[in-house]
């Protein structure tokens, strides 16, 4: 039997709002493979049936450019450990109770059916849908263009339940641990598919601390059982790949075959962004930008306390500097987030930033003095890459794969010494000159790796390890 190469995109059909690594990657990896390997196909993983449902073509290009999603509303949640009530109940009555729980939603859902009927019933419903779009549902479905992103029945999106051979090749480069284990170890090991997966990080197996019980125990018991039974893995840096084989070493886990392939960065050109507006109180050239959800790991207490004490010393008021922080709010931070507010340079010297479009938020990345990223651990770091294709310096940290992103174009400083951050932010508010040098570096010697270069790799690699 021919080998057939089959994506997942769970992940890339569930996404809303600001595309997140995993999300860009998974969504660079569909859109190569849909103009250059026929013979993979999009599979969508059914929690309920606990098999791969294959996309319909024309449904799967429209999630692979981020125009279309599916309602899951009728699934379980692939993320969460414990079964909802309605996932219990036989089908009529789980449809039922969706309309009693939801019933904006399903009328949508249900118009959207009628939309795509041809003649005058489509155009009524395409009139009609925006009417039920309210705040809650723009967020969802808007995209960074500005355009609507189509929510549409899982039934519409989706063919049968396939029946997987030993031939086959799984495709698992999302973010849905759950499903992930669930593709993996439910069948039996003479009848599965072979797997490769995609592993970005093991940094809740390495920093529990900051992750909900839940989350981290799900990833725990996942990747437990990922990392022998996966017929290759595929890491994203060397470091993230010699972490994850100390780490399986400590716990007697066996590794299976694993191999690197690196991250692509494509971006529009910066100029197609100059006649965005920066936020209000932002002066081009003084501020600080940092790009990252807010989460403990990520550093934004470091940074909080350096800033605190920068301004005790009256370093940002000398050149009418200011600290901006972009991102949404993650988990285990209500406390600092709570402080940041109640402090006197909130909205003053420190801003903070939320569901900033991507027009606005290149215009931030190409007016900032110069970049920030203290992360503790980073799988990758693509706002580092964000940054200089911008040609901005960036003072970033060491931990995880940075080194390697960075690869010498910006200082890496050591995420858990508050002094030599204080010291390097303190030289570069004060010092234009100091960012300018590795501007200049930037400038003449850095080159972004491709998307294009980066998805041959990783099919080239499937091909070569799994033939």
């Amino acid at each position: 039997m021919a080998k057939r190469i089959l994506l997942d995109i769970s992940t890339l059909a569930r996404a809303s709002g600001h595309a997140d690594g995993i999300v860009r990657t998974l969504r660079e990896l569909a859109q190569f493979a849909l103009l250059n390997r026929p013979e993979v196909v999009f599979v969508f993983y059914d929690t309920e049936a606990g098999t791969p449902r294959r996309f319909n073509l024309k449904w799967a290009e429209q999630v692979a450019v981020g125009s279309a999603k599916i309602d899951t509303s009728y699934f379980p949640d692939p993320q969460s450990p414990k079964q909802r009530f309605r996932e219990r109940l036989p089908a009529p009555l789980k449809r039922a109770l969706l309309w009693a729980q939801r019933p904006r939603r399903q009328l949508y859902l249900e118009i959207e059916r009628l939309r795509l009927k041809e003649g005058s019933i489509g155009r009524l419903a395409e009139y009609i849908l925006p009417w039920l779009v309210d705040e809650k549902y723009a967020r969802e479905l808007t995209m960074p263009d500005g355009g609507r992103r189509r929510l549409l029945p899982h039934d519409i999106m989706l063919e049968e339940p396939l029946v997987l051979a030993k031939s086959d090749v799984l495709i698992l480069a999302g973010s849905e641990w759950l499903a992930t284990y669930e593709q993996l170890v439910r069948p039996a090991d003479q009848d599965r598919a072979r797997t490769v997966v995609l592993c970005y990080d093991i940094i809740p197996l390495l920093f529990p601390q900051f992750f909900l019980k839940q989350n981290r125990e799900a990833f725990r018991d996942c990747f437990h059982e990922v990392f022998p039974r996966a017929d290759l893995i595929i890491f994203t840096a060397k470091q993230i790949m010699a972490d994850a084989r100390t780490y399986c070493a400590a716990k007697g886990i066996a590794l299976g075959k694993s191999n690197i392939v690196y991250l692509g960065a494509d971006f529009e050109p910066a100029s197609e962004h100059s006649n965005a507006v920066l936020p209000a109180g932002l002066a081009a050239g003084q501020y600080a930008l940092f790009v990252s959800t807010l989460e403990p790991r990520k550093g934004h207490r470091l940074l909080f306390e350096v800033w605190k004490r920068l301004l005790a010393a009256g370093v940002p008021q000398g050149r009418d500097f200011k600290l901006v922080f972009v991102g949404r709010q993650g988990w285990l931070v209500d406390e600092l987030i709570d402080e940041m507010k109640k402090h006197p340079s909130a909205g003053v010297s420190l801003i903070m930033l939320s569901n900033v479009n991507d027009v606005t938020l290149q215009r931030l990345y190409g007016k900032a003095a110069f970049c920030l990223y203290p992360s503790l651990y980073e799988g990758f770091g693509l706002p580092v890459i964000e940054a200089f294709r911008h040609g901005k310096a960036v003072i970033a940290s060491n931990g995880g794969a940075l080194l390697e992103t960075v690869g010498g174009f910006s200082p890496c400083l050591d995420p858990t010494d508050q002094q030599i951050w204080y010291d390097t932010l303190k030289e570069w508010i004060e010092n234009p000159k100091a960012p300018a040098v590795f501007e200049q570096l930037i400038r003449s010697g850095y080159t972004p790796r491709s998307w294009q270069l980066a998805a041959a790799d990783f099919f080239d690699l499937i091909d070569q390890e799994l033939p």
